[in-house]
């Protein structure tokens, strides 16, 4: 059987002020060292949410400037081509116009130089017919 001496109570305030120093210079230390790590861990994963939300909202805002300016590209690359089409298409009438009024104006030349020369050949036809005439008759 355990005998009750004055060792044991001698162990029992050992132990008490064992437990009541390792308390107060290890344990609460050392809780509020955890506690502390812990407020830091937390308060830095609210300012990577915040920073995670922030980057979100930077995101969609870049990627709607972005389709707006695709958008305001894509409209002026319509403009420009629609332009440079009619520019085609009078460039094209202006050809048209021009190479008619050259047609038109070689027409009248050749029926000119047509009718001039359908005059020199009637003359001379008539001088050749003459002369044939002549030397038919004797004339000549």
């Amino acid at each position: 059987m355990i005998s009750l001496n004055y060792s044991f109570f001698i162990e029992i305030a050992l132990f008490l002020a064992m437990v009541v120093f390792l308390q107060r210079f290890l344990f609460k230390p050392l809780l509020r060292l955890w506690d502390r790590r812990e407020e830091l861990i937390e308060g830095n994963r609210q300012k990577a949410e915040a920073l995670s939300k922030q980057v979100d909202q930077m995101v969609v805002y870049y990627e709607a400037q972005l389709w707006a300016a695709r958008r305001l590209a894509q409209e002026e690359r319509e403009k420009i081509r629609k332009q440079a089409e009619q520019e085609q298409e009078e460039m094209v009438r202006t050809a048209r116009t021009e190479s008619n009024e050259m047609v038109a104006e070689f027409k009248g030349k050749i029926a000119l130089e047509y009718r001039e020369a359908l005059k020199r050949i009637q003359a001379e036809s008539e001088a050749m017919g003459q002369n044939i005439a002549g030397r038919i008759l004797g004339k000549g």
